[in-house]
């Protein structure tokens, strides 16, 4: 029985520490990088932000997952290929890295929607504006597309949009109880997913809503966020509008460990719309 508790207690901490990695790799700061820093402002609150790539491309806004900043997106600010073709822009969340929500704001997807909403008016150049959006990102990137009509596509990895699959889970509960002890990345990623699945029963209308291509990248590995996701999406996304990747022995990490992968589709999606012009 002693053996079963420390063991139990070892499967804890190690999701635990996995899932602290779900978003936000380890990366080395770069002296030299070749992006530049910014924030915009509202009264909904202030994203930091990186972009690479000039200003009259096509925008593609990178959303990363929960915990996370815009570090998760740092390969794709220095891919060359795509920054020669868009203005990469990848943010921190609110509640992440340098971002914050007003403090009469509430943190939920409907108040980073409204911050990040108005941060992607500001973006609008005339050219075409994708999104990515990876795990918790996703769900966002859905509720961008059904809220601004000058989105012209997404590439959602591994997203977080199914109520019954995003469910608390044990280690959320384990994360709760630990609270004050807690590093702060971790209370703040525990607070969002203990309300999303009821989050994301509101924002599932907007899923039928969809009229822009949508490439939808999961792997069969991946245990945080269920290939049955795909069957979800697949229920609730027009069929003319989506497109699935399925990556055999992908995990929830591919958007790292597979980023060509997910280079190459954001590439081939503006290539179709552009045909398309």
């Amino acid at each position: 029985m002693h053996i079963g508790r420390h063991r139990g207690m070892f499967l804890v901490l190690s999701a635990l520490l996995v899932w602290a990695g779900i978003s936000f790799p380890k990366v080395k700061e770069n002296a030299g990088e070749k992006f530049k820093s910014g924030a915009f402002s509202s009264s909904f609150g202030t994203l930091h932000y990186k972009v690479a790539g000039e200003k009259s491309c096509p925008v593609f806004l990178m959303i990363h997952g929960s915990p996370g900043s815009w570090k998760a997106m740092r390969v794709f600010l220095e891919d060359s290929e795509l920054t020669s073709r868009f203005r990469v822009v990848a943010i921190d969340r609110p509640g992440y890295g340098k971002s914050f929500l007003a403090q009469d704001e509430k943190n939920s997807l409907k108040s980073q929607l409204r911050l990040i909403g108005a941060f992607t008016d500001s973006l609008q150049n005339g050219k075409p504006f994708y999104l990515l959006g990876h795990s918790y990102g996703g769900a966002l990137a859905v509720g961008l597309l059904a809220e601004k009509n000058y989105m012209s596509g997404a590439v959602l990895v591994a997203p977080t949009l199914s109520p019954e699959i995003q469910k608390k889970r044990f280690y959320n509960y384990f994360a709760a109880a630990l609270k004050p002890v807690m590093p702060k990345e971790i209370k703040k990623s525990n607070e969002e997913m203990w309300v999303l699945s009821d989050e994301l029963k509101k924002i599932e209308p907007q899923l039928r809503q969809i009229n822009v291509p949508v490439r939808l990248i999961h792997g069969k590995k991946d245990w945080l966020v269920p290939y049955r996701t795909v069957q979800y999406c697949e229920e609730r996304i027009p069929g003319e509008c989506l497109q699935v990747i399925t990556v055999p022995k992908g995990g929830h990490f591919i958007l790292w460990e597979q980023h060509q992968l997910v280079a190459e589709e954001m590439m081939s999606l503006a290539e179709e719309e552009q045909k398309k012009l």
